[in-house]
C-alpha cells in the first residue's frame, strides 16, 4: 500500500519532468480506440459532479460507505478523494480531523477496481495514524488561515495516462470549501494536501 500512496503522490503533487513515456503510450492507444483513449485519458471531474460532492455530501463518501468506514464528527476536518484509471481503477480516501483534545488523526483507505483490465473489487487496508506535535501544528496554521477558504487554485502539470485527479474538502468553524484538481496543487491548499496525503 505504501508503493501505492508513493505513486499518488509522484503523480498527482509533482510536476512530471518527463512525459514522453506517457506520449508513447497515448500514441499507442490511439491506434486501439478513441473510446479507450477516452476512458485514459480523461479530464478533470465535470463541474456538476463536483457541485453535487461539495453541495450535498463530502469527497468518498460512496468509497467509505462500500467499505463500512464512518466519517468522523469533528468541526475541523480535511477530506480528500483520489480517482486514478488505466490498467486498473485505484481510489483512495484520506480523511483527517481534529479531536477536542486537539489531536489529529490521519485514515486512509482504499480499493482497487477494473479499469482496462476486468478486475473484482479489491479493498485495500484501512491505515490510521495520529499527527506529530509538528505536523498537527503545520497543519492547524495552515487551515487557521483566513485566505485558504478564498485563495486561487493554482496547479502546475496536466492529468497524464494513469494520473489522479483529486478533490478535497476543507472543514474549519470558520466555514469550508472544496477544491478539484489534476497535476498538482500550489500554495496554501497544496500545503494542506501535501501534510495530509503525506502523512506515513
Amino acid at each position: 500500500m505504501n508503493a501505492i500512496r508513493r505513486l499518488w503522490l509522484n503523480v498527482c503533487f509533482r510536476p512530471i519532468a518527463d512525459i514522453r513515456r506517457f506520449g508513447q503510450i497515448t500514441r499507442m492507444l490511439k491506434q486501439l480506440s478513441p473510446f479507450v483513449l477516452l476512458l485514459t485519458t480523461a479530464c478533470a471531474p465535470a463541474p456538476s459532479v463536483q457541485a453535487k460532492n461539495a453541495g450535498n455530501g463530502h469527497p468518498g463518501d460512496a468509497l467509505r460507505a462500500r467499505l463500512g468506514i464512518t466519517l468522523p464528527h469533528s468541526g475541523s476536518m480535511v477530506i480528500v478523494r483520489g480517482v486514478a484509471q488505466h490498467h486498473t481503477k485505484l481510489e483512495w480516501s484520506v480523511v483527517a480531523w481534529r479531536s477536542r483534545t486537539g489531536t489529529w488523526t490521519v485514515e486512509r483507505a482504499g480499493e482497487e477496481s477494473s479499469g482496462l483490465l476486468k478486475l473484482g473489487p479489491q479493498e485495500i487496508p484501512s491505515t490510521k495514524k495520529i499527527l506529530t506535535v509538528s505536523e498537527a501544528a503545520q497543519l492547524e496554521r495552515l487551515i487557521k488561515d483566513r485566505d485558504v477558504l478564498k485563495e486561487a487554485v493554482v496547479k502546475t502539470g496536466q492529468l497524464s495516462v494513469g494520473g489522479y485527479q483529486s478533490m478535497m474538502e476543507i472543514i474549519t468553524p470558520r466555514g469550508k470549501r472544496t477544491v478539484s484538481w489534476v497535476g498538482r496543487l500550489t500554495g496554501k491548499l497544496g500545503a494542506i494536501a501535501d501534510v495530509v496525503i503525506g502523512a506515513n
